[in-house]
């Protein structure tokens, strides 16, 4: 209940921008940004007149128009071609229902004294699920890995695989949630896995070049800096 209170109660006394995934400068929307980019065939990190506007004026933190790997563009690409900002919603409503139910899942599971302790996060976690942020499919990930790591139903570690290699091409970091599969010898998982990111990795090379992934790097090395 507490749960399902922060989720509701951010949004209706804190922060209702986030119900708005299209507005200019949301992850959402910077997400959509770059998938047009990238199937205009432009540079992903830079903008061009007529390009979806994204918030450059926040340097030093920030001196590019997105920070994560080129292969983005791929991931987010099917959802560009949807008119006006629509295309800002379906991974949104994705993150919005797969952290609610995540965190339900932890609860369920977890012991009476890790829910008392976790309901200090809550608040963030609801800011996390309506953000628009990749993190927020990320944790829908882990769980639908968790599972295939579990399951002995080839669909479900075929899905995991899937999941993985998506989320890892937007976030490179979900691309340790592999490790786990490995360890489980869910063989079945680590080659959808395999097959999904190389097809992903291959469709970022035909439509936007090895130099996106070399605009990438420099993006890396800036950030570290």
């Amino acid at each position: 209940a507490l749960w399902l209170v922060s989720v509701g109660q951010l949004i209706v006394g804190f922060r209702s921008d986030l119900i708005h995934p299209a507005d200019i400068g949301t992850d959402s929307s910077n997400y959509l940004a770059a998938a047009e980019r990238f199937l205009d065939r432009q540079p992903i990190y830079e903008l061009a007149p007529g390009d979806r506007p994204d918030p450059l004026d926040i340097a030093p933190d920030r001196s590019v128009a997105i920070l994560s790997p080129p292969t983005i563009g791929a991931v987010y690409a099917p959802v560009a071609v949807l008119p006006g900002g629509l295309g800002a919603y379906p991974a949104w409503l994705v993150g919005v229902a797969g952290t609610v139910a995540a965190v339900l899942l932890a609860i369920a599971y977890a012991p009476p004294l890790l829910v008392f302790l976790g309901i200090q996060v809550l608040p963030g976690l609801a800011v996390t699920a309506w953000s628009g942020n990749v993190n927020a499919l990320i944790a829908l990930a882990v769980v639908i890995a968790w599972y295939g790591g579990v399951s002995d139903r080839r669909t479900v570690q075929v899905a995991a695989g899937v999941v993985v290699a998506i989320v890892a091409c937007v976030k490179i970091g979900p691309i340790l949630l592999g490790w786990w599969l490995l360890a489980r010898r869910r063989w079945a998982a680590l080659i959808a896995m395999a097959t999904i990111g190389a097809v992903i990795v291959l469709a970022t090379l035909a439509i936007a070049g090895i130099d996106s992934f070399r605009a990438y790097l420099g993006v890396v090395a800036e950030a570290s800096a």
